[in-house]
């Protein structure tokens, strides 16, 4: 009966250690890149990356407009009779009426002060949209919610294109803080 040889050992040994840290690499690279990939979260973190809050909440703003991720730092949302936000960098300014009160779960949002801006083409009609509120803190004063939009041209304004329109999907909002 032969037996492994040592020097079989440190090629096995050799073998795992190069695999797992080969994997490592990959896995740094995914939560590095600026992408929300496979597996994780948030934008580079959760799940196979690092927490995504290490030790207190923080806020953020993601949505999907026109095939792209895109994170928002700029952001106003306002309590009313109704909810409406607003979120905005340099090409893109979009307002939505999330609708009104005070408990979790699935309303439309409300074609009231919804708007889009898609740099050059203004968007002036939700066409539909659905929010979710996922948390009410009222102590903090912040709203965690999904929602998505689909807004087209006002038929009666310039530049009216039919098939032209705007649709934000999985908008992910989370500690967003409000003002009355």
């Amino acid at each position: 009966m032969k037996g492994i040889q040592p020097y079989n050992w440190l090629f096995y040994l050799f073998f795992l250690t190069f695999l797992s840290c080969q994997k490592q690499s990959v896995e740094d690279d995914q939560c590095s890149d600026g992408v929300w990939g496979p597996g994780e979260i948030g934008i580079d973190c959760g799940g196979i990356c690092p927490p995504c809050f290490p030790e207190t909440e923080s806020a953020f703003a993601f949505a999907e407009i026109r095939g792209r991720v895109i994170q928002f730092s700029n952001y106003i949302l306002e309590k009313h009779d109704d909810w409406i936000l607003r979120f905005y960098n340099d090409s893109i300014d979009i307002t939505v009426n999330i609708g009104n009160g005070d408990s979790l779960g699935a309303r439309p949002l409300k074609a009231q002060y919804s708007r889009a801006f898609f740099k050059p083409t203004q968007f002036n009609k939700l066409a539909n949209g659905l929010c979710v509120f996922k948390e009410i803190d009222e102590e903090n004063q912040t709203l965690s919610f999904f929602f998505e939009a689909s807004f087209g041209m006002d038929p009666n304004g310039p530049n009216y294109n039919v098939l032209d329109s705007l649709h934000v999907r999985n908008g992910d909002f989370e500690n967003i803080k409000w003002s009355n």
